[in-house]
């Protein structure tokens, strides 16, 4: 009977240990889909604001430089630009911490009134910034013409035959350039001095922008 009784007790601990060792697992981040973050921060705005909102820009950062790996690389960091009369909205959203110092030195470098909140989860945080400023040389991006993803924007820029931008940052905007205006976003891939843009309408690449 004591020979029961033991194993039992051995089961059971075995059981506790188990659940204990579970409840101690951490989610795994994999970066996010650029997708679902966009139409959940969207979702936010027009509950928030109603269809008045407009939607000027996505900024991403991939885990590695765009001229330095092939087709996995993740999204590390996202940041979503709306505009609600003269306030503007931003949202970001990031896994590592240490961001939260640099978005609080961006927001005490401003020298007009501002409001911040961080939020976070098990896998990763969310920083909503509010300012009454104007956010400039963007038209409201024309979503219902995006016909390609981020992630076929970057599988075609991959399978190109050219130098890839040495940046991690891509920027899906509609920028106000000369006449005629574009009609769809594009995704800008790199920086400013170094960069690819290809149209999410067509998926091809863009010369002028």
């Amino acid at each position: 009977m004591k020979k029961v009784l033991f194993l039992m007790m051995g089961f059971a601990m075995l059981g506790m240990m188990s659940c204990t060792s579970c409840k101690h697992e951490q989610p795994v981040f994999n970066g996010y889909d650029v997708e679902s973050v966009m139409a959940a921060d969207q979702q936010v705005m027009a509950d928030l604001c109603s269809d008045s909102v407009y939607f000027y820009e996505c900024q991403a950062h991939y885990l590695y430089n765009l001229d330095s790996v092939g087709e996995n690389n993740q999204v590390v960091w996202v940041r979503d630009i709306f505009q609600m009369k003269d306030t503007c909205y931003q949202i970001f959203h990031f896994a590592d911490s240490a961001e939260i110092g640099n978005l609080i030195t961006y927001f005490n470098s401003l020298r007009i009134p501002y409001e911040y909140t961080i939020d976070t989860n098990e896998v990763d945080y969310t920083a909503t910034f509010v300012v009454n400023d104007y956010w400039l040389e963007d038209q409201n991006m024309n979503m219902r013409g995006v016909e390609v993803s981020l992630d076929s924007a970057y599988a075609i820029l991959m399978a190109a035959d050219c130098i890839k931008p040495h940046s991690n940052f891509v920027v899906m905007r509609q920028p106000l350039t000369a006449p005629p205006f574009p009609i769809h976003p594009y995704y800008i891939f790199g920086s400013m001095i170094d960069c690819m843009a290809i149209d999410s309408h067509t998926g091809d690449f863009v010369d002028n922008f």
